[in-house]
């Protein structure tokens, strides 16, 4: 979701336009548009699936 976002604003993204019509400092995302996620978030999610799959490879 949040990387969508941050793609909608970057000019190099939107289709094949000449390099004349791109802005030489593309505008900065609104701030809420892109938070990256906490280090902790991303340590308890790996553990969750990771939790996951041994459950599912138990059975």
């Amino acid at each position: 979701m949040s990387g969508t976002l941050l793609m909608a604003w970057h000019p190099r993204v939107r289709g094949n336009r000449p390099k004349s019509d791109v802005p030489m400092n593309p505008p900065a995302p609104p701030k809420w548009a892109y938070f990256p996620p906490s280090r902790d978030k991303i340590i308890r999610d790996l553990d969750a699936r990771i939790y996951e799959i041994k459950r599912i490879l138990k059975e």
